[in-house]
């Protein structure tokens, strides 16, 4: 098994992730307003819970248009996971 270096530094596996939240489609069956919120589990120093979540779109669960990119800075990439959670208005996850 091939052993990865440490995390000091400037280590060449530490990448920047820009996930893009751009759509949804016939996310409920009735007229709610929603909102996503990304999540990035990992090492200690690239979890990031909370954070980063899109603009809250009103009263439109056939299209919602997020259009919203985030940014992680120097992410093992390897070892993450990434969460994309949906919310309603009443903070119900779909």
């Amino acid at each position: 098994m091939k052993k990865l270096p440490p995390l000091v530094g400037d280590c060449p596996f530490l990448t920047k992730f820009s996930p893009q939240i751009i759509s949804g489609q016939f996310i409920f069956p009735s007229r709610i307003s929603s909102y996503v919120e990304v999540d990035m589990y990992g090492l200690p120093d690239d979890t990031v819970r909370k954070k980063y979540k899109t603009r809250t779109i009103e009263n439109n669960n056939i299209n919602p248009c997020y259009d919203t990119e985030f940014s992680f800075e120097k992410v093992a990439i390897e070892a993450a996971c990434v969460a994309y959670c949906l919310f309603t208005n009443v903070n119900q996850v779909v």
